[in-house]
């Protein structure tokens, strides 16, 4: 019988910077949930706001629309002409609407079908995680029917176990059925280029005029930004920028670089403002003294707090200095979970935290 441990680390990087300034704006990422013909077909969509205009991205396709209020609409065309028009309704952290799919080759057949999604929390703040899973299940198929057991970002490390091609685990238990039961599946964030795209789009739309005004300043800026960092697509794009150079002056050129550059400083600031707190708490002690912590929940949406502080999300191992610490689990629509316990040097706990949900009157 095979027992394999396994230390997955994923190095995808992707940018990850604020989309919109504005408050109560919508989430940059969204999964969407659509019933075609009795299966769900999962769909990202990547957003990207600048006033009322849309761009980004459906599963890669490069989309734009308008938003109102909490009302979306965007159409996503792929590269073979076919169009997905979309008409949301955001609600906190859910969406909700109808798409509608034509055929580049069946132009006057439209598809209808209903949609429901949520959005993608954003990466904790601090640096990558280390994420012990202990699985409880095993499957013998791929499919996006069955929910990701965690969310992990790039730079993460998971360390798990798996069981062997019979489906049996360490203690010689059948735990699943033969033929290579799988451990997972893990959702990854941002591990697609959607931003970039979106980023383009919008310099497209400036330099023609569609959706906005036409601005050869505002256009070169989103050039200039999607360029920085899409390698795949920065031929191209450098391309765009020299179309626009020729309609520029050296003045303007330089105006539509510092635009750029703002742009970016704003987003690295809003970045580091958020990394901050999990820096900072808990602090280590001069003396070098730590203990670990481990905690473990039903649910990855849930949020882990140490001391106040934002530190990620379930299930997630906590390196913790040496004394007394507070450990909160919390979820909105849920009672919050809390645990004070004392950290002693080169111990190893295990917190196990169960949520009430929050009666209407509560």
């Amino acid at each position: 019988m095979r027992v394999t441990w396994i230390t997955a680390c994923l190095f995808m990087f992707a940018s990850s910077p604020r989309l919109c300034h504005a408050e109560n704006s919508p989430p940059r990422e969204w999964l969407l949930i659509t019933d075609i013909y009795g299966n769900s077909l999962h769909r990202r969509l990547t957003v990207i706001i600048h006033g009322h205009a849309v761009a980004g991205t459906l599963d890669g396709d490069a989309l734009k629309g308008k938003i109102a209020g909490n009302l979306l609409h965007f159409v996503a065309t792929d590269n073979r002409g076919n169009t997905t028009e979309v008409e949301a309704r955001l609600a906190g952290d859910k969406v909700t609407g109808q798409m509608l799919i034509t055929f580049s080759n069946a132009p006057k057949e439209h598809i209808k079908h209903s949609f429901y999604g949520y959005a993608l929390r954003e990466r904790p703040a601090g640096p990558a995680r280390t994420i012990e899973f202990a699985p409880a299940e095993f499957y013998n198929r791929f499919s996006a029917d069955i929910a990701p057991v965690a969310t992990i970002w790039p730079g993460d490390t998971i360390h798990t176990k798996t069981i062997d091609s019979g489906g049996v685990d360490e203690h010689g238990v059948t735990r699943a059925l033969y033929g290579n039961p799988q451990t997972g599946p893990f959702y990854v964030g941002e591990a697609e280029s959607g931003i970039a795209v979106a980023q383009n789009k919008f310099g497209a739309c400036y330099e023609k005029g569609e959706g906005v005004p036409k601005d050869y300043l505002q256009a070169y800026k989103w050039y200039a930004l999607s360029a920085a960092q899409d390698d795949q697509r920065a031929v191209d794009i450098k391309v765009s920028l020299a179309r626009l150079e020729a309609q520029l002056t050296k003045d303007q050129i330089a105006e539509a670089q510092r635009l750029a550059r703002d742009y970016k400083s704003a987003e690295e600031s809003d970045s580091a403002r958020q990394t901050q707190p999990a820096i900072s708490a808990p602090a280590t002690p001069e003396s070098g003294k730590m203990g670990y912590v481990s905690v473990k929940a039903n649910d990855d949406h849930y949020e882990v707090f140490v001391d106040g502080a934002f530190v990620g999300n379930p299930p997630a191992k906590l390196k913790l200095a040496e004394g007394s610490h507070v450990i909160e689990v919390k979820k909105s629509g849920f009672k919050d979970y809390r645990r004070e316990l004392k950290v002693m040097a080169g111990s190893d706990l295990t917190l196990t935290a169960g949520l009430e949900r929050l009666n209407s009157k509560d």
